[in-house]
């Protein structure tokens, strides 16, 4: 009986035991790096793009029929805000699909160009797009908060509208495109190391 009780664990241990994973290759490597990019461009296109971007659409309307002066200042900058994201979320996320299978075809018939003309596409982005882009809306934030005060200080209510407006959506696009950089950024790191 003692030793049925000592072999039951060896025998649980080999009954449960998982294949080994198979060593990849640097090609694969950096294949399943480039699907993980490309699957982060489709959610965050779908989610936080097109999601704020209707939120902002809903709460710029909604805004707009309140029918007071903070509501129109605050509901145009939403509803322009608004438009800009849903339309920059499904271009990202339905452009994702075609630019994913041609890259796939790329790096299986030419790594060496792949690697250089990605490497080069990515540190555009990590080096020159992004930071402007947080850039602008940093300015765009700032500059709606100080919009903001402004109209408080002179009660002037459509001002006060339009600088919480920008002040908001400048700080939701800021975030966003944050999360769009650290992506980029992972992936022009895995790119710097691929050796095919």
């Amino acid at each position: 009986m003692t030793r049925l009780l000592l072999v039951l664990p060896l025998a649980a241990s080999v009954a449960f035991a998982q294949e080994a994973s198979p060593v990849l290759t640097p090609t694969d490597q950096v294949r399943l790096q480039m699907h993980e990019y490309y699957r982060g461009e489709r959610l965050s296109g779908f989610v936080p793009f097109t999601g704020s971007g209707v939120g902002s659409l809903v709460a710029g309307s909604l805004l707009l029929t309140s029918g007071t002066e903070l509501g129109r200042g605050a509901g145009w900058v939403n509803l322009s805000f608004g438009v800009l994201e849903v339309v920059a979320g499904l271009y990202f996320a339905l452009s994702s699909y075609g630019k994913e299978r041609s890259l796939d075809a790329a790096l299986t018939t030419n790594p060496a160009e792949f690697a250089r003309s990605e490497r080069e596409r990515v540190a555009r982005i990590t080096n020159r797009f992004q930071p402007i882009l947080l850039a602008v809306e940093g300015v765009i934030s700032a500059g709606g908060g100080v919009v903001a005060g402004v109209g408080a200080l002179q009660k002037n209510d459509l001002m006060l509208g339009l600088g919480l407006g920008f002040a908001v959506q400048g700080l939701v696009m800021f975030l966003i495109d944050w999360a769009v950089l650290d992506r980029a950024s992972a992936y022009g790191t895995a790119l710097s190391i691929f050796r095919f």
